[in-house]
């Protein structure tokens, strides 16, 4: 079995920015795109299918796989998983490929998804640089804690002064213009806030915006640990409250240059939406009103030691952005919602988007009742994994999204909660189930995730047909990790027998490119094991 004969990739080469750390992303995409875009994208799928790469996804209990729905005669049929199928030799698999000289210092867990039987492992309890993995911790914190309907909710109240409207920050990154400009799936819009706004503000015109982005403003916006140079790389930006695209300045593009001042771009999108204008405005004359309601000293601007990068215009065409909470009258004016959590997540991982993974931290942190600061939200995240008796020792964590090099995770923990999202799930719908089918229930929206080999998202340019790791095209589905350094690899295949794997691979000290397709051999090598 060859793995997918033809298809159309796109290739992203990372991009090395000012403070000398690389982020790589290979075939990001845009789901929210024109239908042009999600067609190809099909064809990719459904043609890994046809020539025999069965791409594994959860139904209400356990696994099955995706019949074809090629030609009869196609000349190759998709297998299930095979409970029953001999458990394969790892050891003997993974002799070769883990002893890659280009790995530099690998660690790495593999177990059988059905025992729960640990397989093979080198340095697993060894916390490594994890890079974007990280989002794997965040995605298994946020399934527990807040369940997978969870959304976030951004409102747009009546200020204290005539025709004066406060946009009040939920922590929602995926906001959009409006639907044809939006990047991430089933987005809200600014279009549809703007909407609700003129018919309750009843004729009376607005004369000035003021954004509440008091939710950011209880710590600094921006790590500490991260480079401002990936702000212009189009890795990061200020987590703001509220924000367009995750701060894109390009939505058409996922690897876009980032903006410096999310919040204030937010405010603008709805300035001019209502009909505001620079003559209707008085400057922003939310700068003298946000000490109020519980909060002490000027407000009415953002400024950097609010965590944002400078730069931005803070006090534009009638637009201020408050880091203090803001006195508003009773009621709503307009609110929309994001996304469901499943949703979000399954954006989160296909593109390994950082700020949506920062913004899910703080939900995580709220829900914990943490402050909601990079401190916070990694703070709840180990607590809540905790609590599921996740393996924490060893680990520090310093975002939410990998981007940190000061992160440290072990693959025995990334690899645990590849098991339970994996898992069968016995017990379903029964009063005695298990805490263990419990989180198998709650884990599974994981799976729907994570990038197919050699289809979308970071792995769509990997695992290429012809390459020793080409086997693996369309059968492994893994999360993605790359910084100077490091690569990391965490997910699931299924084997030749039918024997479903997890694992969780991580090169530190490693080149790049090198690293990274040696990865990818090592879980093509579980796809042929036996």
């Amino acid at each position: 079995m060859s793995g997918v004969s033809a298809k159309l990739t796109t290739v992203k080469k990372g991009k090395k920015n000012s403070g000398g750390s690389t982020a790589v992303r290979t075939g990001s995409f845009r789901r929210s795109a024109v239908s042009s875009v999600l067609t190809v994208l099909t064809i990719i799928v459904v043609a890994a299918v046809i020539v025999g790469a069965v791409v594994i996804y959860h139904q209400r209990n356990a696994y099955t796989s995706a019949n074809p729905a090629g030609p009869a005669d196609s000349g190759v049929s998709a297998s299930g998983p095979n409970a029953d199928a001999p458990i394969p030799d790892i050891t003997k698999a993974l002799q070769g490929p883990a002893s890659n000289g280009a790995l530099g210092q690998l660690a790495g867990q593999v177990t059988d998804a059905s025992t729960g039987k640990t397989l093979w492992e080198k340095n697993s309890s060894t916390a490594m640089v994890p890079a974007s993995s990280t989002k794997m911790m965040t995605t298994a914190a946020a399934l527990l804690t807040l369940g997978p309907k969870d959304r976030v909710r951004t409102v747009v109240k009546r200020g204290t002064k005539p025709g004066q409207i406060v946009l009040v920050g939920g922590g929602d990154v995926t906001l959009a213009a409006s639907k044809d400009s939006a990047f991430y799936t089933n987005a809200p819009t600014i279009q549809d806030l703007a909407s609700q706004v003129k018919k309750n503000m009843g004729g009376q015109p607005v004369t000035s915006v003021v954004v509440d982005n008091s939710r950011a403003g209880q710590g600094d916006t921006f790590n500490s640990t991260w480079s401002r140079g990936d702000i212009s790389g189009g890795n990061v930006t200020s987590v703001d409250s509220v924000m367009l695209n995750g701060g894109r300045q390009d939505p058409s593009d996922a690897d876009s240059p980032r903006t410096d001042n999310p919040a204030l771009v937010a405010g603008q999108a709805l300035a001019n939406a209502v009909g505001l204008s620079s003559s209707s405005s008085d400057g922003g004359d939310g700068a003298d009103n946000g000490g109020e309601s519980g909060s002490s000293g000027d407000s009415g601007e953002t400024d950097d030691e609010s965590g944002n990068s400078g730069g931005g215009d803070d006090n534009s065409q009638g637009v201020s952005v408050s880091k203090k909470s803001v006195d508003t009258e009773d009621g709503e004016l307009g609110a929309v919602e994001s996304a469901p959590l499943d949703i979000r997540i399954h954006d989160m991982l296909v593109n390994s988007d950082n700020m949506e993974a920062e913004a899910i931290g703080r939900e995580i942190a709220k829900k914990e009742g943490k402050p909601l600061t990079f401190e916070g939200a990694t703070s709840a995240t180990k607590e809540v994994l905790s609590q599921h008796g996740f393996p924490l020792e060893s680990v520090v964590l310093k975002d939410n999204s990998g981007m940190s090099p000061d992160n440290r995770i072990t693959p025995r923990l990334l690899d645990r909660i590849m098991v339970k999202a994996t898992s069968p799930v016995t017990n379903e719908g029964d009063s005695g189930s298990s805490s263990a089918d419990s989180q198998s229930h709650d884990l599974r929206p994981i799976l729907d995730g994570l990038p197919v080999a050699g289809g979308n998202g970071t792995l769509a340019g990997r695992f290429t047909p012809g390459s020793s790791s080409g086997p693996g095209a369309g059968w492994v589905r893994a999360k993605t990790g790359t910084l100077d350094g490091v690569s990391a690899l965490v997910g699931t295949v299924m084997n030749q027998q039918g024997r479903v794997l997890t694992f969780a691979f991580m090169s530190n000290g490693s080149d790049i490119e090198p690293a990274r397709s040696a990865l990818d051999d090592l879980a093509s090598a579980l796809r042929m094991s036996s």
